[in-house]
């Protein structure tokens, strides 16, 4: 009777040509979500490493699918401080703050997210926020002295 052999840690592949060496087959692979195991590697066997089985008797796999998916929550017209607090909620950390111009958000709030909104993610991934600063600066021309006309044309060139 041969001997279930340890295949935890190894990929998929090389566990199910372990089993095969040892006169064993691949019985159900289950997909199991793991922030620990890197993607396609086993998790667990059953029956368990060094349990003695008949021969060609199949041993089930559970096999990391990699971190559990999170979706990138809306925070667009947030405050920074409150989509921070968000994505943290989501099981996501803020990578970096970028600050920008913007004529439509105020200024201290969210204008979008990089991964996008609705984007689905690994759990525990940076996303990085364009923060607005407010809208464009502008310079104003000197008009002092000019007639009403004149200081809108010259308005009306910026």
């Amino acid at each position: 009777m041969p001997d279930v052999p340890h295949v935890i840690g190894t990929s998929q592949s090389d566990a199910e040509a372990a089993l095969s060496a040892a006169g064993l087959t691949v019985g159900t692979v289950t997909p199991e979500e793991s922030s620990t195991d890197p993607t396609g590697h086993v998790i667990r066997t059953r029956p368990a490493a060094g349990a003695s089985v008949a021969s060609g008797s199949p041993v089930d796999l559970d096999v990391s699918s990699g971190p559990p998916q999170v979706t990138v929550p809306d925070v667009t017209g947030s405050t920074r401080s409150d989509a921070e607090a968000a994505l943290t909620a989501a099981g996501l950390t803020v990578r970096t703050v970028t600050p920008e111009e913007s004529s439509t958000e105020p200024a201290g709030n969210v204008i979008r997210t990089t991964p996008a909104a609705g984007e689905s993610v690994a759990s525990g991934s940076a996303v990085e926020l364009a923060v607005s600063s407010g809208p464009p600066r502008v310079t104003v021309p000197n008009l002092i002295g000019k007639s009403q006309s004149d200081a809108e044309a010259a308005i009306d060139q910026r």
